[in-house]
């Protein structure tokens, strides 16, 4: 029986039909995976689902009977909840007030009994696994545990149908598996899940039932075990999404690293790395949130203050203590959140790609805002940018063109090294495909690259080496073609290989409780 059933669900904004007659069903007690690139229609599906956005057209059925969902306090009344990829939540309440917090806005002449309900708070952590106090502040905890909390938030009004819009994107390594325990008890307690991702290894772990949109439209529905993840990923983007081929970097005897550090330390962040990165290759670096990859790569970039050791480039010692310094020195560096510190949203793709190189686009100290125009244009074509014009604001763009923009705006300096932060994070296979055809191309020039990816399937197979990285300081050293997802967890969690052999690229560095 199929809990919520949509039928030929249409709605348009203006300029775009987001969704073009979608028709599918989510069955009780299943875990139904909501998959598309973006722009897809899914955002647009899920507001609908959960009264944030009218549809123009179609029905929705709850249990069989066609219903009208006008605002999101209709879904929660019919039993609908949705745990958003950037979910609202208020930090300096407690655990409690935010599990509770649509009772905080009802008007009401009697006080709310605190002793109660955090009584009841505490017994929903405890049901999902979290070892907190309901009368802790929210901004003690983790993002994973902020979660688990939005989660306890839905159970807590008795909802039968969760939907869950890019629920991992934001979540540790570390903070996964615990994650997926959660699913398995929402399915316990016959709670039914909508799964939106674009982590096709994770839907096929989790989903028993498919829809994949694509353009507005449903090209798929089905039991998870009638397709495959390449088949998968061939619907969303409408052709063959081809893997990345990795480049294998020519190292003849007199070959010069283009990145040459020694004894790097980021305060007390990153301990003695000693690392090297040779043309025609992209590094990659494996560690889990607080290994200091990330902290790494911003040392490198002069975003951090307190940095010891040496830095040669292309065989010259650098001292690079600002982004400013880094830039001169060849450096480009793409961090994890685009959003925070990659983009200013409100300017255009053209404005976004032209701010790393402004004083070769002004003449007299005049900004010639038609050279800004014709490198946007450039970009666009050269990056298969998706955007109406070179001046259309990038947070109108999805996330994979948003990523591109933050490539743009490095590529346009010509770089010898670029620093990948998680690069292909929160994007959609066909985009994620894109970007890693852009890198092969850089790399294929001669440049190299150093990387970073929450996904250890996607740093094997877009890597030439890989270095892991515990407690700041680096455990080992590998060559990716000899090495396995588990040798890679086994060595970021603290638990060296010290078994290692030249058959399959091992090279300890540092032991992680040094």
């Amino acid at each position: 029986m199929n809990l919520l059933e949509v039928q030929g669900v249409v709605k348009t904004f203006p300029g775009v039909q987001a969704l073009k007659g979608v028709s599918f069903g989510v069955e009780a007690g299943s875990v139904h995976a909501l998959v598309g690139e973006n722009g897809a229609g899914k955002s647009t599906l899920i507001k609908v689902c959960a009264g944030i956005e009218s549809k123009d057209d179609g029905e929705i059925l709850w249990k069989g009977e066609a219903t009208d969902i006008r605002s999101p306090l209709d879904a929660r009344n019919l039993g609908v909840g949705v745990v958003h990829q950037h979910f609202p939540q208020c930090s300096n309440l407690t655990v409690a007030q935010n599990i509770y917090l649509s009772e905080l806005s009802k008007t009401t002449l009697r006080p709310l009994m605190w002793g109660e309900r955090n009584q009841r708070a505490r017994a929903l952590l405890r049901q999902f696994g979290l070892e907190r106090e309901p009368d802790e502040l929210l901004s003690r905890l983790s993002i994973g545990e902020r979660q688990v909390v939005e989660i306890c938030k839905a159970v807590a009004m008795n909802v039968e149908l969760i939907i869950m819009d890019e629920p991992t994107s934001a979540l540790a390594l570390q903070e996964l598996e615990s994650f997926f325990d959660l699913i398995a008890k929402l399915r316990e307690q016959n709670i039914t899940v909508v799964y939106v991702s674009h982590k096709l290894d994770e839907v096929f772990r989790i989903a028993s039932r498919i829809t994949i949109l694509r353009d507005g439209s449903n090209v798929f529905t089905g039991s998870i075990e009638e397709v495959t993840p390449a088949r998968v990923a061939t619907l969303m983007a409408g052709h063959d999404v081809q893997a990345f081929e990795r480049v294998t970097p020519v190292r003849s005897a007199d070959t010069e690293p283009v990145l040459a550090v020694d004894g790097f330390s980021v305060s007390d962040k990153v301990t003695d790395v000693s690392l090297s990165v040779y043309p025609g290759e992209i590094l990659g670096l494996a560690g889990l949130q607080g290994s200091g990859a990330s902290d790494l790569m911003k040392g490198l970039f002069g975003l951090e203050s307190e940095v010891r050791g040496t830095v040669l480039i292309d065989g010259k010692k650098m001292e690079i203590r600002t982004p400013k310094d880094a830039i001169g020195a060849g450096l480009g560096y793409v961090p994890v959140d685009r959003h925070v510190e990659g983009l200013n949203l409100i300017q255009s793709v053209a404005e976004n790609t032209a701010i790393t190189i402004l004083r070769t686009l002004s003449r007299k100290r005049i900004i010639q805002r038609n050279a800004i125009r014709k490198l946007g244009e450039r970009v666009i074509k050269m990056l298969s940018i998706r955007s109406h014009s070179p001046w259309q604001a990038v947070n109108y763009l999805s996330g994979g063109n948003q990523q591109k923009v933050v490539l743009a705006k490095w590529l346009v300096t010509n770089p010898h090294l670029l620093l990948l932060d998680d690069p292909t994070r929160g994007v959609d296979v066909g985009a994620k495909s894109e970007i890693h055809g852009i890198l092969r191309d850089l790399v294929g020039e001669g440049k190299a690259c150093v990387m970073t990816s929450c996904e250890l399937p996607e740093l094997i197979s877009v890597s030439n080496r890989i270095i892991t990285m515990y407690k700041g300081r680096i455990t080992g050293e590998y060559e990716s073609d000899a090495v396995t997802q588990e040798e890679i967890m086994h060595a970021i969690t603290g638990a060296v290989n010290t078994g290692g052999s030249a058959g399959n690229g091992v090279r300890e560095e540092a032991r992680g409780d040094e």
